[in-house]
């Protein structure tokens, strides 16, 4: 992929951020690989289930109370992994 820069000038890495202070181009442009890539690797992180605006009213009550259900046990594993690690260290 071919990177287009509006301007060839020198940019202070602690001033400039993301962008070029001088045209506004983004100094780093995803390519659509990685764009699908970073998309992927965050539905991958996603433990909910999704719940989608067809679905019947029993099964969205259902999908919420297992995403509540999840999340209660995800907090308790955290307490106690914390816990140990705050142990005798």
């Amino acid at each position: 992929m071919e990177k287009e820069w509006k301007c060839n000038n020198w940019n202070e890495a602690k001033t400039s951020g993301l962008f070029c202070s001088k045209c506004g181009t983004p100094h780093y442009l995803e390519s659509e690989e990685e764009k699908k890539s970073i998309k992927k690797r965050l539905e991958i992180n996603n433990l909910n289930i999704p719940i989608y605006p067809n679905d019947n009213l029993f099964i969205k009550v259902l999908k919420n109370v297992f995403n509540f259900i999840q999340f209660i046990f995800i907090a308790i594993v955290s307490f106690f992994l914390w816990l140990i690690a705050m142990g005798p260290g």
